[in-house]
């Protein structure tokens, strides 16, 4: 086929009279996408760049749910679920418990969290999750005061600082897997259900809505459809089981590898990431010929499996920089005696990402492009998704009224006979 005409569409979603800037549909002038009789029209994107101003972990990869059953019930009411919530950032490092040097008296090893890392604020969420968390500064447990009265966890008393370790959270550097162990207390806190023979389990679910029997126990308001268990290397629930009965509760699979104590000791499958997007797709409204498997649209049936698609260019999310020392901050736990100081300064070698920019640039090749199914195109809405068709999430309701996550983009529509 020998080209007609071309014609460049040059988009800023910087300020637009439709949309958010994620996405923006856009009214074209009379004849600029029209083609005649034994004509085609075909659309290409030829350059696309954006500002990466979204976390890596966000609400699309930073909810999952713990979950408890006494092992001697058969009472499908006595599930208790609760939603653990990692707070979304750009976090630098795995983190976990770490040996550093020698402790207070010289001899003792002190094990230590990164504070800004993802494995402490793991780790802090899951406690979160219980009902408690640890005053740093006073060097007390406290109670979530917001926490659901059902919580499994109440301070019972006054813990020391070297009261129970309730979460740990290991990070294997050679293997890339997170350990998560869950102790059950003998002092300080109390649990307010009994664990001598408990199940605990954590889910991540991917598929758009929470199976109806725990919906209702657990306090959710958002549809679960998340990348969590990527970001920490377990596995999802994927299909839509209603754990309507203990056995179907039990048959959910469980996020990690589970070994059953009088706690929680559970595995990464494979190893964790610091983030999931790997791309920013492109979309259009546009009818066309391209196709996609189905597994790009969130709740998609898997059948037909190949689909018509309006995914016009996927753009890679790439982060990477050089080594650099920095200064990190780090939390002791309660194992020996407790320095001086609660927080400790440690110079070490960390990554420090700089790429900040998601573009792309045709070097010729058409690379994203669109035969398109039709002859008159009137108005085109083109708008930005991850993997399975979610939008690209806001850091804060702020940032999004003040429409700061905009793109700009050349389209190419070009006619052929």
């Amino acid at each position: 086929m020998s080209i007609v005409a071309e014609r460049n569409l040059f988009v800023n979603t910087s300020s637009v009279p439709n949309g958010d800037g994620r996405g923006v549909n856009i009214n074209l002038p009379q004849g600029y996408a029209d083609c005649g009789h034994n004509q085609r029209l075909k659309l290409t994107l030829t350059s696309f760049l954006m500002e990466k101003k979204f976390y890596n972990v966000n609400s699309t990869n930073n909810i999952f749910v713990l979950s408890y059953l006494s092992e001697s019930s058969s009472d499908v009411n006595d599930i208790q679920s609760f939603p653990v919530d990692i707070a979304p950032g750009n976090y630098k490092s795995f983190g976990g418990l770490t040996a550093y040097g020698s402790g207070a008296d010289g001899t003792t090893i002190d094990y230590w969290y990164d504070k800004d890392s993802l494995g402490f604020s793991l780790k802090t969420a899951i406690e979160k999750a219980l009902g408690v968390e640890f005053d740093y500064g006073n060097k007390v447990w406290k109670d979530i005061t917001d926490a659901p009265t059902e919580a499994l966890l109440k301070v019972g008393q006054t813990p020391s600082r070297d009261a129970n370790e309730l979460v740990e959270v290991r990070h294997d550097m050679i293997n890339g897997l997170y350990t998560i162990k869950i102790t059950i207390p003998t002092t300080g806190v109390a649990w307010t259900v009994k664990v001598a023979d408990a199940l605990i389990k954590f889910f991540s679910f991917e598929f758009p809505t929470i199976p109806t029997g725990m919906a209702k126990r657990v306090s959710l308001t958002e549809a679960l459809f998340v990348d969590t268990h990527e970001l920490l290397g377990g596995c999802s629930v994927s299909q839509n089981i209603y754990p309507d009965t203990v056995d179907g509760w039990k048959a959910m699979p469980d996020m990690f590898k589970t070994t059953l104590t009088t706690g929680y000791i559970g595995t990464g499958f494979f190893q964790a990431s610091l983030q999931t997007m790997e791309a920013v797709y492109v979309r259009t409204n546009v009818p066309s010929m391209n196709f996609q498997t189905a597994s790009f649209d969130s709740g998609g049936s898997l059948y037909p499996f190949v689909i018509s698609s309006d995914i016009l260019a996927k753009i890679p999310v790439n982060e990477f920089g050089p080594l650099a020392s920095s200064a990190q901050t780090f939390y002791p736990i309660s194992t020996g005696t407790p320095p001086a100081t609660e927080m400790v300064q440690y110079g070490l070698d960390n990554y420090c990402y700089g790429n900040h920019y998601i573009g792309f640039i045709d070097q010729g090749g058409n690379t994203w492009t669109m035969m398109l199914n039709t002859s008159h195109v009137a108005s085109i809405n083109i708008f930005l998704t991850d993997d399975k068709g979610r939008s690209i999430p806001w850091q804060s309701a702020g940032q999004q009224s003040c429409n700061e996550m905009y793109f700009t983009a050349t389209l190419k529509v070009t006619v052929m006979e």
